[in-house]
Formats: structure tokens, sequence, C-alpha cells
């Protein structure tokens, strides 16, 4: 990433490295946020597969003890 040196005034005040630290940071946030929906995704999918095992074993365990009347 390439710095700015907007003059000596804001060299002097620390403008342009509190520019930097705002760049890396926004930079940062803009790379975490990228891959942050993938990572969602993947654990919605196995919440997915989980939640259908559970629901499969739990089937098969009250489907031996019941039955239903007709």
């Amino acid at each position: 990433m390439t710095t700015i040196s907007t003059s000596v005034v804001a060299d002097a005040t620390g403008f342009n490295s509190a520019h930097g630290e705002l760049q890396t940071f926004v930079s940062g946030l803009l790379s975490e946020g990228s891959t942050a929906p993938g990572t969602m995704a993947s654990t919605l999918r196995d919440v997915r597969k989980q939640y259908e095992a559970d629901d499969a074993a739990a089937m098969t365990r009250i489907g031996a003890e019941w039955a239903p009347v007709e």
C-alpha cells in the first residue's frame, strides 16, 4: 500500500501516519469481510448436516417406541 505525503505540516501533525494506519485498518476490514460470507455458509451447512443427523436419530429412536393408531 502506498503512503501519501501531503505536506510538511501534515507530517509534523501526524496526519500522514494516521492516514496510513486508517488505510491499513480499512483494508483489513475489507479483506475479512470478503471471507466472512464463505465462512458463514460453511457453518450453516455444518449445522444443517448435524440437524438432519439428529432428526434422523430421533425418528429412529421414537419410531421404535411409537406407532400411529388407525
